[in-house]
């Protein structure tokens, strides 16, 4: 079954409107939201090894990572459970994934907590068509696309830095970062991904975690990992989306430095109230914030 609306956010079980579309250059125009809920190949959804992780399970010091020594699965995928809070304390597992886009082909996950019960996919309409990938019935689906002048095949002949990049989403879709929260269902995994799973993905995450008050070198470690999984991102790109040769784990676009994340916290935490003023003021749902930052931080 697919859903197609104008402008659809479910808030607490409850259909609400909101217009935040945007085009190629990140200008907001007008969007379409796409609820997918598909019947399951039962195949592709098991956990690996025996291993489940019951949501509120603890871990310690960073967001856990999740193997993926193959290209028929996510290489970016992680649980952000685990990652120290400045009050004290661990994020929870088992409540927010990050990942790089999952395909169609892919045979299995191996996160210990899937499949996800809502999936936010920020990628471009044009990006989602290439290659979709098919969710069981009872995940929810939402396409929100964020910034279209992130995707890998629009800067690859001039580039422009990480810093840069990240800088102009805090001007033009504030909105729609700040809408995330509101997006996500307040039972079960979520799961936020882009392509790369580092730019639009990683903007997102940081400032959910700032909100969720995380330790800030550990929000700014955690980006950094994907550095790491950069070569098996790269290696399904090119399997599945039409990019220049020269594409590879050392282009401009496949970088993860530090100073482009830490001047999105620098930004955010600059303004008045910091991270939740400026959540507010972007529109964001205080009642949203307060039920994803319980199950994620307490």
């Amino acid at each position: 079954m697919v859903i197609t609306a104008d402008t659809v956010h479910e808030h607490h079980g409850e259909p609400r409107a909101d217009v935040h579309p945007v085009d190629a250059e990140g200008v907001e125009i007008g969007r379409t939201l796409l609820l997918h809920a598909p019947e399951a190949n039962k195949q592709d959804f098991y956990t690996v090894d025996g291993e489940s992780t019951l949501a509120g399970q603890e871990s310690r010091h960073m967001s856990s990572p999740i193997d993926a020594t193959t290209d028929d699965r996510p290489a970016n995928l992680r649980d952000l459970g685990g990652l120290p809070l400045i009050g004290g304390g661990f994020t929870r597992t088992g409540i927010l994934l990050r990942s790089d886009a999952p395909y169609a082909g892919d045979t299995q996950s191996i996160a210990p907590v899937w499949p996800p019960r809502t999936v936010v996919d920020l990628r471009s309409e044009v990006e989602t068509t290439i290659s979709p990938r098919t969710w069981p019935a009872d995940t929810r689906v939402i396409h929100h696309p964020l910034f279209t002048a992130a995707r890998v095949d629009g800067h690859l002949a001039k580039p422009p830095t990480m810093t840069d990049m990240y800088q102009e989403m805090l001007d033009l879709v504030p909105e729609r970062i700040a809408a995330v929260p509101g997006l996500i269902s307040t039972d079960g995994p979520a799961l936020v991904h882009c392509t790369v799973g580092k730019d639009r993905t990683g903007v997102v995450i940081a400032i959910l975690l700032m909100l969720s008050g995380v330790d800030r070198d550990a929000i700014v470690t955690d980006y950094r990992r994907t550095e790491a999984s950069l070569p098996g991102i790269v290696r399904r790109i090119r399997a599945h989306i039409n990019v220049p040769d020269d594409f590879d784990a050392d282009h401009p676009m496949a970088q993860a430095p530090a100073e482009a994340i830490e001047a999105v916290i620098d930004r955010v935490d600059s303004e008045r109230g910091g991270a939740k003023g400026w959540f507010l003021r972007n529109g964001g749902d205080p009642t949203a914030l307060e039920t994803l930052v319980g199950r994620l931080a307490n």
